[in-house]
């Protein structure tokens, strides 16, 4: 499958960040395409969207598989994980963000990353083309969707998660 990587993109993902009392998560599908013999869409489920950023940030992505691997990679390379503080860290990645510069449209990403830096979890977006931008206020009661499955996906979550979270919240 490595051969195909330059091809590879995760256009049908769906990346979940959920947040419910101080705690995040980031949940994604595991499926990777690419335009296969005769331009017929072809895939696998063996992508890996989501992880440990740097300390205190945790990632989940969706779009160009390469150039989004690449930006990660590249910003893994300028830290030392184990000589600052996550605050630190976190105006690294802005700085870097700041600085990155998509080369093309077909190199498209979004990552979404959620931090400690401040204590309590903050949800934000990086999109390769725009920059970094800050979710909290945008977050639909307890969690925020990315990727071409929310078209599928965010209404089934509205109407069976957020009763279900609110329920935990209560209960909690």
């Amino acid at each position: 499958c490595l051969r195909y990587l330059k091809y590879w993109t995760s256009k049908m993902t769906y990346i979940l960040g959920l947040k419910q009392l101080g705690i995040s998560a980031i949940i994604a599908d595991a499926r990777g395409s690419w335009e296969g013999n005769g331009w017929k869409p072809e895939g696998k489920n063996n992508c890996l969207k989501t992880g440990a950023f740097f300390p205190g940030c945790i990632y989940g992505y969706c779009g160009t598989i390469k150039s989004c691997q690449t930006f990660i990679r590249e910003f893994k390379n300028r830290i030392d994980a184990t000589q600052d503080t996550l605050e630190g860290f976190w105006c690294k990645f802005e700085a870097y963000a700041e600085e990155y510069k998509q080369k093309n449209i077909d190199e498209e990403f979004k990552i979404l990353l959620s931090t400690r830096a401040f204590d309590l979890p903050r949800f934000y977006v990086f999109d390769s083309g725009k920059g970094l931008l800050l979710l909290d206020d945008l977050l639909d009661d307890s969690f925020y969707a990315l990727g071409s499955g929310g078209a599928y996906l965010n209404k089934y979550l509205a109407e069976h998660l957020k009763p279900r979270m609110l329920f935990l919240k209560e209960f909690l």
